[in-house]
């Protein structure tokens, strides 16, 4: 009987993995569910509790992705590349070129303004995609938009943490939720709503007084609104936790900065803040030893009512991504791809010149409506 495992008659993938530092499964699984599927053998054997399910989907996805990273990026960023988007980890493909390019720009001296907002538009895709696919980490996508946002529009920035903390409490693990909580505390600090977040930090360090991090940042937002006292009071706490506990964490020597940054602070509490400064005040008086009894996802909840009205991703199925044909597919990947030339990204483009993607039209008739960016503009202006 024809062995079909046998490995002389093994087919590999002869093109490199797309890779992602969004992504939970690595080159390595990726290879093997490929291997496996190009050469007729039963999905899910090549990884310890990976279901045949999990693993069509991702072979699916993966293959799309591949397909984009070993495209010649000039290809990608002219119009008519042929391309189908319909996958979170394909899109993230994408995003990392775009990245690629957009760094070696900056290092080069010119203004990468056009392929930041290609790559952000592509990671905003996944961020809003109904859909969740085994191969992302969504809480760090989440996450990646809510910090990108914060310099030009902080309520989007509070968007993006609201669909993180929702994905969060659906998919997600409790131990991350404190970090979600003081992001949004942070935030609320930097919109000069400091009551919200002094409520969140009162919370948090009574519902988990053994976390370092819940004092750190409490001392450092402090700082930064002039809360001179209780930052003060915050930090000192810190140093007290790692003359306990250890300075696992290495901050003892930021800390310290801080407190001698501090000491040049007058003393500021607005009347209106009083009774929130007073509650954090209060909490930071809980013992380190306090059992944990707080439940972090009823408190999350308490905390940021709107992610009950966040949309939740559902998880794919094989029937969104049924395989393709094997040797349809395989030709079509082990085929070399021409390179185009590169279009001219010229920052100084006018209305009425030719547009960079060689289309032969105005550039304001062509890619000038797509790039229009208004909401980063005002991160120049500050």
């Amino acid at each position: 009987m024809k062995n079909l495992y046998s490995k002389a008659k093994d087919r590999k993938p002869s093109w490199e993995h797309a890779v992602s530092r969004f992504s939970v499964v690595t080159p390595e699984v990726i290879d093997a569910c490929q291997r496996d599927f190009f050469n007729g053998r039963p999905l899910g054997r090549s990884g310890e509790g990976l279901s045949p399910e999990k693993a069509q989907l991702i072979v699916v996805e993966s293959l799309l992705a591949d397909e984009v990273w070993n495209m010649p990026l000039e290809s990608l960023l002219l119009p008519g590349h042929g391309i189908q988007w319909g996958s979170d980890f394909q899109r993230l493909a994408a995003y990392e070129m775009f990245y690629g390019l957009y760094l070696t720009l900056i290092l080069e001296g010119h203004k990468p303004g056009k392929i930041y907002a290609l790559q952000m538009a592509m990671l905003e895709e996944v961020a809003n995609s109904p859909f969740l696919s085994p191969l992302v980490d969504y809480e760090n996508v989440y996450w990646e938009m809510g910090l990108e946002s914060l310099a030009y529009d902080k309520k989007e920035a509070l968007f993006f943490y609201t669909q993180g903390l929702a994905h969060n409490l659906t998919y997600g693990s409790p131990e991350g939720i404190p970090l979600w909580l003081r992001d949004f505390a942070s935030t609320f600090f930097q919109m000069k709503k400091k009551r919200k977040g002094l409520w969140i930090y009162a919370a948090l360090i009574r519902a988990r007084p053994q976390d370092i991090w819940n004092y750190n940042n409490l001392a450092h937002d402090c700082a930064q609104d002039g809360l001179a006292l209780l930052g003060k009071q915050a930090a000192h706490r810190a140093l007290a936790h790692i003359e306990r506990y250890g300075d696992k964490e290495d901050l003892e020597k930021d800390l310290r900065y801080l407190l001698e940054e501090l000491e040049i602070y007058r003393p500021k509490v607005p009347r209106r803040d009083r009774a929130a400064v007073e509650a954090a005040e209060n909490a930071l008086r809980t013992s380190f030893e306090a059992p944990d009894i707080t439940d972090l996802q009823i408190l999350a909840r308490q905390l940021v009512p709107e992610v009950a009205q966040a949309d939740v991703k559902r998880p794919l199925s094989p029937a969104d991504y049924p395989l393709p044909d094997a040797e349809e597919t395989y030709t079509r990947l082990s085929s070399p791809l021409e390179s185009v030339a590169l279009p001219v990204l010229d920052e100084n483009l006018r209305p009425n010149d030719t547009c960079w993607c060689g289309s032969g039209r105005k550039y304001k008739h062509c890619h000038m409506p797509k790039q229009a960016k208004p909401k980063r503009r005002r991160r120049r202006k500050r």
